[in-house]
Formats: structure tokens, C-alpha cells, sequence
């Protein structure tokens, strides 16, 4: 018999945090005795419901239903679950705890309590992948605006600004090769101005008003600049004619899987190694080793930022099972799938139309890359006239387009996406890249099916569809987009697959 258990952390009353195990069954001890890992653990038959779904733009979650009909769950009411990791696993009694499967690591929200005369007491578990815990700020060191000025044309000590200027703001972060940044100007006296909260491996470029300044290794005079790279730094030798704007570069987050592991470690430190699967990481990075580049200013949250990164890949990102981090890019799906579905298998199948790309059939594709970060009308002062063009323009575009397919479906629609790319070549890779999945008819279908024909499924898997109603494509391959919680009554899981 399937069934299912939890283990979750919970804070009592006196701030003393407690692991609390709980099962869907009868059985209070679900692993022989001979297990290794759990072989005397009680887990107390309390689970009544476990709905979870998995993928999605808003990653995997549903809730744990408990009973408390008997009130003795009642002394957890003020306990503090929320924020605090949960473990869903599902599997056959009598099987040895590393042998049931992992549904979901994660955390949990605030407990939901109801009771009627109608119905038991409950206790439900809100729960959701670790996404959670990167909806934080990627930047929380601000500037202090303690600058100390030491008197006119002397030069304040410290690059924090001032009360009037730059207090309580976010420090610049770059990634990779953003393109044309302000910066900021964290002593304006001193000319001093940071374009990274860190340490930058490079910088290609450094203007006023688009006219080239020079490199001094010493201090600079009118029309140069120098560089601390440790601090991300630049010093000018004067106050810029106009705007002055810069190429930094951070090596080490040029590529996709560079720059999340960097805005994953400021929120979970020592733990990101563990928190990743690297093996998708390194796929990533093999498939599209693109050079990315962006330049953030202002307060934006790490999950946002990772969202940048993947919707430049025309990639997704979500959690697995064991509540690491893992990714992968939107391919046409590819034979062989590691699941087959026969059309007695299936319970319920239908098509539907979604919102957004999958649902997108389009005869011209613009792909937005190398992002000028101060785009402006630059004064005629010096710059070259193709530099002075550049700086009005805030994307380069590359595109395809075959307006045959619009005459076949009038309906068909231009696809644009803004991008972190920095060259045109990555640019035209990508566009041809979506010009293979939307310029053909492509569908997305609900397909239910018993649960354990969905073992080991997550999004981005391949699975084999045989029915009749999907005419020529019965017998194609389709690819996993979403998983939609459990029908614990039916033993039934609606999958979403696209093909």
C-alpha cells in the first residue's frame, strides 16, 4: 500500500525547535526494524490530505492536511511553523526509509486551523519549494551616507555617500558584461564612483559623454581614469564633461550557471554547493554558453534575478525533489522518453490553450541584446556619430521572420524578448533557437493518469503519448511542463505536457 509520511521542524512556545513526524496510515513505525536511517522513528498517523504540484512559474507547492479531530494537536496552535523546512515523501509500508521516494524539500506558511460541528478539527500545512527562501533582496548592503568632508576641494573621507545623495540605497551589483553603466557616485569630490559592491575581474571601457578616457595606473588628470577592481571603484581626474558611463566586467558570471551561483550564495552562504543541482548548471552552461550582462541598481529580489538569467536562455528554472535548484532550457521534445503512456492508461485528456509563450505560434522573432544601461541623446562634442547613435538606442535586435507562416495563420504572432545577451551572435542563436519551437503548430494537453504511472516525472521530462484523440501525434513525444497536485481519492495526477 502507498502511502505517505512528513517530517517537519516547529518552534514551541519557549523558542525550543522540534522535528514532528507524521503519517497517512495506521502504521506508526512505516520502516522494518532492520532500517539504517529511521529504525525505530513513531510517526503518528495524522495526515487526512497531501496535495502538491510541481513546476510553474511559481515553482512547487500545495498544502498537508492533518487531523486533529481528538484536540490533540491542540498545543501546536502557537507553535511557529512558518519558514521552517518540510519533507514530503511517498512510498510502500515496510519499505526502508531511503527507498520512499522524496515528493518535496521545502518550507512551510503559516498553519490554517478549522473546525465546524460538520467536520473534524484540521490543521493545514501550506507548503512550497525553496523559492521562498530567495524571495529576499539580492543586495542588502546600502550605502551608509557617513561620508566625512574634510573641507572644500579637500575631498570627503569614505566612498558611502551622503545623507542627500546615496543613504540607505542599494550598492550596484554587475553580472557579467552589462554595457554603458552609470555607476555610482559614492564621492563626488573625489570623483569617485563604484560600479560593483565587489570585486570586478576587468573593465573594457571607461567615457564622458561617449568619448573614451584613458587608463593611468597613477593618479589621474582631466580625461583619465583609474581603477580598483577589488572594490569596483573608478576614480576620474575630473568632474565628467556630461555622463560618464563604463564596460565592467565580472568573469566568474558571464555565463547562466556563473551567475546563479553567485545571487544564490548571498542568500544561502556555505550551503549553495549542496543547494544546486550542478549537474544541470554544467548542462546549462555546455548547451548555451552565452555571454550575459546586467547591471542592478536598485532593489530587486534574487528570484527576479534568476528569472532574468532563464528567461535570457529562453530557459525555466524551479526545485527538485530533494530541494535543490535545478534548471534547463525549452527544446523541441526529443525521443526517447523515459515514460510511456498507453491510451488505456489515461483517465482524462485534454487540450488547452495557455496563456504566454507555449500558446504562441509566431511568423517573426526579435531577440533584444547588448542592453545600453544609459541610453540618452549624447552631446556633439567629440564622439564618433556611430558611438553617439549607439548611445541613443537601449537594445540592438536581432531577428527572423518567414511571413509565409502569417499567411497560413493570420493569427500568428511577433515574438520579443529582452534579453542579458551581450553579443550577436548569442542573440541569433537564441532567435533561431525559438524560430525551431513556435514557427510549427504546437500543442499543450492535460493529461490525467494513476499516480504511479508518475514516478520520477518533473518538469522538463520527456514522456511518450499513445491515444487516439491526439490523431497523427499519438505515439510523439511531449515534454513535462507542470504537475498538478494529487487526487489522493483516485489515485489520480493531472500531468501538463506540451508538444
Amino acid at each position: 500500500m502507498i502511502g505517505y509520511l512528513i517530517e517537519l521542524a516547529a518552534v514551541d512556545t519557549n523558542d525550543v525547535v522540534h522535528t514532528l513526524y507524521f503519517s497517512d496510515g495506521s502504521v506508526h513505525r512505516p520502516f522494518p526494524p532492520s532500517d539504517p536511517d529511521r529504525p525505530r522513528q513513531v510517526y503518528l498517523p495524522r495526515i487526512v490530505d497531501v496535495a502538491i504540484g510541481q513546476g510553474g512559474r511559481d515553482g512547487t507547492g500545495g498544502e498537508v492536511v492533518l487531523t486533529n479531530a481528538d484536540g490533540a494537536l491542540s498545543h501546536l496552535y502557537d507553535w511557529a511553523f512558518d519558514g521552517r523546512r518540510i519533507e514530503v515523501r511517498r512510498g510502500e509500508w515496510g519499505t526502508p526509509w531511503a527507498g520512499w521516494e522524496v515528493v518535496l524539500v521545502g518550507i512551510m506558511e503559516m498553519p490554517r486551523i478549522a473546525y465546524s460541528k460538520a467536520n473534524p478539527a484540521t490543521i493545514t500545512l501550506p507548503v512550497k519549494d525553496r523559492r521562498g527562501e530567495l524571495e529576499v533582496a539580492l543586495q542588502d548592503n546600502l550605502y551608509s551616507g557617513d561620508n566625512v568632508y574634510l573641507g572644500d576641494n579637500v575631498g570627503p573621507i569614505g566612498d558611502e555617500g551622503t545623507a542627500d545623495d546615496l543613504k540607505d540605497q542599494p550598492k550596484p551589483i554587475v553580472i557579467g558584461s552589462p554595457l554603458n553603466v552609470p555607476g555610482r557616485h559614492c564621492n563626488t569630490i573625489a570623483h569617485r564612483i563604484q560600479l560593483h559592491d565587489g570585486v570586478l575581474t576587468g573593465l573594457n571601457a571607461a567615457r564622458d559623454e561617449e568619448i573614451p578616457l584613458t587608463y593611468t595606473s597613477g593618479t589621474p588628470t582631466g580625461g583619465e581614469y583609474s581603477v580598483d577592481l577589488a572594490s569596483g571603484i573608478v576614480t576620474l581626474g575630473t568632474d565628467p564633461v556630461g555622463t560618464a558611463t563604463f564596460d565592467p566586467v565580472d568573469a566568474t558570471t558571464q555565463t547562466a550557471a556563473g551567475a546563479i551561483r553567485a545571487v544564490t550564495s548571498r542568500v544561502w552562504g556555505s550551503e549553495t554547493a549542496a543547494s544546486l543541482d550542478q549537474d544541470a548548471l554544467d548542462t546549462l552552461d555546455l548547451l548555451t554558453p552565452y555571454t550575459l550582462g546586467l547591471y542592478l541598481d536598485s532593489e530587486v529580489t534574487v528570484t527576479a534575478v534568476i528569472d532574468r538569467i532563464m528567461d535570457s536562455l529562453h530557459g525555466w528554472w524551479d526545485f527538485d525533489a530533494d530541494g535543490r535548484l535545478t534548471c534547463g532550457l525549452r527544446y523541441v521534445p526529443e525521443s526517447p522518453a523515459g515514460t510511456v503512456w498507453q491510451a488505456h492508461h489515461i483517465e482524462e485528456l485534454e487540450r488547452i490553450v495557455p496563456n504566454g509563450m507555449l500558446g504562441q505560434l509566431v511568423y517573426r522573432v526579435e531577440v533584444r541584446y547588448a542592453r545600453n544601461h544609459t541610453p540618452r541623446r549624447a552631446m556633439d562634442n567629440g564622439a564618433t556619430a556611430e558611438r553617439r547613435a549607439w548611445a541613443e538606442q537601449e537594445w540592438r535586435t536581432a531577428v527572423w521572420e518567414d511571413t509565409s507562416i502569417r499567411d497560413r495563420h493570420p493569427s500568428a504572432e511577433v515574438m520579443t524578448i529582452d534579453t542579458a545577451l551581450v553579443t550577436r551572435g548569442d542573440a541569433d542563436m537564441l532567435a533561431g533557437r525559438l524560430r525551431m519551437l513556435y514557427s510549427v503548430q504546437r500543442t499543450t494537453h492535460r493529461v490525467t493518469v494513476p499516480r504511479e504511472l508518475t514516478g520520477g516525472l518533473r518538469r522538463g521530462s520527456m514522456v511518450e503519448i499513445h491515444h487516439p484523440q491526439l490523431g497523427s501525434r499519438s505515439g510523439g513525444t511531449w515534454r513535462v511542463e507542470a504537475l498538478l497536485p494529487d487526487d489522493p481519492q483516485r489515485g489520480l495526477t493531472t500531468v501538463t505536457v506540451w508538444g
